[in-house]
């Protein structure tokens, strides 16, 4: 494929000037518009493919946020926890 687009742009390139036989120029226009359709079609996929990965970028940083918060909270839950029996022993210490 490429070595037929190589050849018909050095064809049409040589003998610009001349009359490139209809059949070439009709040949070299269909893959011209082959080729760009495939591109915009590549072009879409990968502006697709980056929008999903911004998404999922965008995603793990706010479960990353989260699993912040909810360390800090357990964290806060084992402290608060720890002085509640350490208080409460004192004062069962204390009755006695």
């Amino acid at each position: 494929m490429k070595k037929i687009i190589f050849s018909l742009l050095i064809l049409c390139n040589i003998s610009y000037s001349c009359v490139c036989s209809p059949m070439i120029q009709q040949a070299y226009k269909t893959l011209e518009t082959q080729i760009s359709t495939k591109l915009q079609i590549h072009q879409n996929e990968l502006s697709n493919l980056q929008s999903n990965l911004s998404d999922n970028i965008s995603n793990l940083e706010k479960q990353i946020a989260e699993k912040k918060i909810a360390n800090a909270l357990k964290k806060e839950l084992i402290i608060r926890s720890d002085e509640m029996i350490f208080l409460l022993t004192k004062k069962v210490e204390l009755e006695k």
